[in-house]
Order: C-alpha cells, then structure tokens, then sequence
C-alpha cells in the first residue's frame, strides 16, 4: 500500500523519500530531556540515525507515517521514531482548546510538515481494532503541533494477497492508495471519499472473513513447518479448496439459477466420502464438504482439476473432451455450469 501511494505522489508530480525504519539504527528515547535544556536545545543526545531522520522531518512538507497494525497500536520501529521526534517540540505547552489536551509547542515553526497522513493496515476485518491506533495518531499530531493530512486505513490486510476474489473491489482500494498520493502532492491532504475507498471491506460477512483466516492458518499448521513464507502460505491457500468452494458457491448467478433446485456433485475418484456438493435453491448456492446420496449431477475429476477450473486456468468442456471429467446425471448443468457461476465481477 506504500507503493501504492509513492506511485501516486510521483504521478502528480511530487517527490518522495522513503525511509524503512528497521533497516536504519535508532536507539529508544531515553527520556532525559537533554534536547529541552539549554545547554544543547533541539538536539539529542544521542548520535545515531535519527539525526539525519530529524533533518528530513524539518525538511518536507507533509509526513506519512506507514505503520501496520500490532497490538492494536503503532509498530515498536514507528512509536521509538516518534518518541525521538522529541527534540522537535520545545519545553513550552500550550492548551488544545477544542479537546482539552494539553501539548507542546514545535520548536522550528518555519521548518518541518504542514501535515502528517497516516496509513495502516491490519489483519481484523473492522476498522473498529485501529481505533486505538487513530486517537494515539491524533493526539501525535497535536503533540506535533501539525494538522492530520489524512487517515488511510486497509483491514482485512492479508486477502490483499488474492486479488482473484475480489476483482474490481481490489483494483478500487489499489486506485484508491494511489489517488490519496496524487492528493498528497497536490493538496497536502487526502479527501474524505478517498479515505472511505480504502478501507472498503473485501469480504462479505464476518463467516467469510473467518472461514479464510481459519483456512489460512491450518494451512500453516498442516505444514509442519516452524516457519513458512508469507508467499508460500499464500499459494497454498489460494490453491485450497477449503476457500475456493465458499468462493465458487458465492458467484451463482441468480438468474441463470432462477427456479433451479439441484445438487451438483464434485466427486474425487478412491477417496470415500471425498468431494464436495454443490447444493442450489432459491437462487443461492452452498458448498459442502462429502457425498451427496442422490445428486442431480455427478463430476468426477481429481482435486488439482477442480481448483484449476475454479482458478479459471482450464476450461472444463475441454477437459471433458479429452477425457479428463466424467459426468453423469444431467448433463445440462455441466454444459450451464459456466453461466451459473460466472467468474466473480465484484
């Protein structure tokens, strides 16, 4: 989502720096208020690269503080660079009328950001477990003595990792990041409709949310392995059946399925009580695990068929051409079965 954003603020025209905390040393505050004293205001007493981190604070025009969501809060990298943003703000205070807060004022009031934006993301489906992490950030801000440039907030993190789900709502947040870099650039501030673009949910229900991280983290457990790469979790999960059958069930269309009351059978051949039923009515679709005693229509194929036909990487008439499906039962939803669950558009 960071690059999203560069992308957009360079399209506009701006200039960008990034800067990734954990690969820089900077050292936790140590609360001595060396940078209030006279002896040396403004400057820390520690020499590490905060220094130099300091210098960019003081020489852009708006911050972006990319944080993703732990513990319902800021990263331990993030909240150790803001702590040591301290010789930034001077020993004066000053009272937030409008919330009662009180906080200090910025010691360089001609040099350093006009606004902070922040960008998140975080794993739970509801904005609801950043709201810690938004009032921490606000009360930075103040603290900062700048104005919020905007909230950028993208839940439901790891689906991000399977934009075949969910097409066009996946290339609306992507095109949403990038539209909050070009406003970045160019107002210094992301509008409302941008932010609310962002953080718009990918699943549907709270079951399909779980039913996915469940499946994520079985995946990892049936593994066996003490550590296993996010890529690697990733194309496994995509590749099982324990998401893609919920997912195909969900993209019946009603119309082509209108007054259709069926069980479509995906049997795997040697496996007893393997497969999985597709059952039909009033236009909705549920995908169960196990045989059905008396299906309308019968598919045998082997697992990796199914989920390639699924995954839209075979077209499954060919593959009955060729031997590779048999089919038994009514045969005509087979040939329907394209219209009835069309690839998902949402």
């Amino acid at each position: 989502m960071v690059d999203l954003v560069a992308h957009g603020v360079r399209d506009a025209g701006g200039e960008l720096e990034e800067a990734a905390l954990r690969s820089l040393d900077i050292r936790p505050c140590l609360g001595c208020y060396g940078c209030h004293s006279p002896v040396q205001p403004g400057e820390c007493v520690q020499h590490d690269d905060m220094s130099s981190m300091i210098e960019r604070f003081l020489g852009c025009d708006t911050l972006v503080l990319a944080t993703p969501l732990y513990f319902y809060s800021f990263s331990s990298l993030m909240k150790i660079y803001i702590e040591r943003l301290f010789p930034v703000t001077g020993p004066a205070a000053r009272l937030d009328s409008a919330t009662g807060v009180m906080h200090p004022e910025r010691r360089f009031l001609d040099r350093g950001p006009n606004g902070i934006a922040l960008l998140a993301v975080g794993a739970y489906r509801s904005t609801a477990s950043m709201d810690g992490l938004v009032k921490t950030f606000e009360l930075i801000t103040m603290g900062l003595d700048c104005r919020i440039a905007g909230i950028l907030l993208r839940p439901e993190s790891h689906f991000l990792d399977f934009p075949a789900s969910k097409p066009l709502a996946m290339r609306k947040i992507r095109a949403a990041f990038e539209t909050a870099g070009r406003e970045l650039a160019l107002h210094g501030a992301v509008s409302t409709e941008t932010q609310r673009c962002a953080a718009a949910p990918l699943t549907r229900d709270e079951g399909m949310y779980l039913r996915h991280q469940d499946t994520y983290w079985k995946v990892f457990e049936e593994s066996g392995e003490t550590l296993l790469s996010r890529e690697a979790i990733r194309d496994r999960v995509a590749r099982d059946l324990r998401i893609l059958m919920p997912e195909l069930a969900a993209c019946l269309d009603p119309q082509a399925a209108d007054g259709l009351e069926a069980v479509i059978q995906l049997a795997f051949g040697g496996e007893e009580a393997a497969g999985w039923q597709l059952v039909i009515g009033e236009g909705h679709c549920r995908a169960l695990i196990g045989r059905h005693e008396a299906p309308t229509t019968t598919i045998a194929l082997d697992r990796e068929t199914l989920v390639r036909i699924i995954l839209q990487e075979e077209d499954p008439r060919q593959l009955y051409g060729q031997g590779k499906i048999a089919v038994s039962g009514d045969k005509s939803l087979f040939t329907r079965f394209g219209r009835l669950f069309p690839p998902p558009s949402v």
